[in-house]
């Protein structure tokens, strides 16, 4: 081709050349996407040439972010010839194209896999235990190996406190994501898991959220504030026992949840439906080999997720038991409906200087 009937690059030819008829129009999800975040419409025609018009085909081309700019980042800042247009990244982009490109294949990415998981997991749930599941318990001596990890960090040369009589009760779920963690087959920890199957609260008292039957655990969600920070610090003791990352990265993203929690109690519902979104996330990303910090600073950034989030309806959540009509009971009688008649106590959970080391 001459020099002279060479299409010109970056949003220019695309002015003066328009995309073929037979081209496939971009589907309207990944057109909101793409709105939504501002991505630059020559960005949008550059993948709508190459046929990648949805989420899922977007999401399906590539495993990482090297793989996704080496396909379909790199040809675009080089010039990419379709149809005889030159699709091409203006000058001085190159860091926004890359950025929108990845950030909408990020999206994609994690919606195919989310939906995929979410599909399969019952099925991998309801089967019968076997060696390549989880076990009901982590086995003694890896119990003790983690607890004293935990516990021969030093503080002022004393060893800390591992309280794991915060996670007594919760023993599979405890194993499940010990063995998840160990596999590369994470699932979400959801905020009710280990509260309906511990023995003892934050306080150290018997605890009265502790439900026996199975249907009523997959019903029951924690409603208020307290409920839903007590909740998250048991899942962040867990993950500090497995070793799920470094601490102080387990540290801040558990304290932004909370900060989250206490800033927006309105939207606890909202809240409790992100946690799981984002459970899913995580748990795809640590499967591919990222790090915690890595995947979670993602997460506490992706403010576009959470307003979107927030902004929802609260989900319709299934009602919790109700109580058994029955004789007036005595103060304090928590045996049936499982709801503490005293009042509300101070949670221990919300103080982080009970886990240091007990003088004796």
């Amino acid at each position: 081709m001459s020099s002279d009937a060479r299409p010109a690059s970056g949003s220019e030819t695309l002015t003066k050349l328009s995309l073929p008829d037979t081209v496939t129009p971009v589907s309207p999800e990944l057109q909101k996407l793409a709105a939504e975040a501002g991505v630059d419409h020559s960005v949008v025609q550059y993948l709508q040439a190459r046929g990648i018009v949805s989420m899922g085909i977007l999401g399906a081309l590539a495993k990482s972010f090297d793989e996704i700019d080496a396909a379909v980042v790199q040809p675009f800042i080089a010039g990419h010839n379709i149809a005889g247009v030159t699709h091409q990244a203006a000058p001085d982009t190159e860091p926004v194209v890359t950025a929108s490109i990845r950030y909408l294949w990020k999206k994609s990415w994690t919606q195919l896999n989310t939906v995929q998981l979410v599909k399969t997991t019952p099925i991998i749930v309801s089967q019968a235990p076997s060696a390549a599941t989880a076990p009901m318990e982590i086995p003694a001596e890896e119990l003790q190996e983690l607890v004293q990890h935990y516990e021969n960090q030093m503080i002022d040369g004393e060893k800390r406190y591992f309280p794991i009589k915060m996670l007594l009760g919760a023993e599979k779920v405890i194993a499940r994501a010990w063995h998840e963690n160990r596999t590369a087959s994470q699932t979400p920890l959801l905020l009710p898991e280990i509260l309906v199957l511990r023995h003892f609260d934050a306080s150290g008292g018997t605890n009265s959220l502790a439900i026996s039957s199975t249907e009523d655990q997959q019903k029951w969600s924690p409603k208020g504030v307290l409920s839903i920070l007590d909740a998250l610090d048991a899942v962040m003791w867990c993950w500090l026992l497995i070793r799920i990352g470094k601490e102080p990265h387990i540290l801040e993203y558990i304290q932004w949840w909370r900060q989250l929690v206490r800033g927006k109690s309105a939207k606890l519902e909202q809240i409790k439906s992100y946690w799981v979104d984002c459970g899913w996330k995580l748990a795809l990303e640590l499967r591919h080999g990222r790090n915690f910090r890595e995947i979670t600073q993602e997460l506490m950034l992706d403010q576009h997720g959470l307003q979107t989030a927030l902004q929802k309806d609260p989900p319709i959540m299934p009602k919790a038991r109700p109580a058994q009509p029955s004789a007036p009971k005595a103060p304090g009688n928590t045996q049936e409906t499982g709801h503490n008649t005293q009042g509300q106590k101070r949670w221990r959970s919300q103080d982080h200087s009970w886990h240091y080391p007990q003088k004796k």
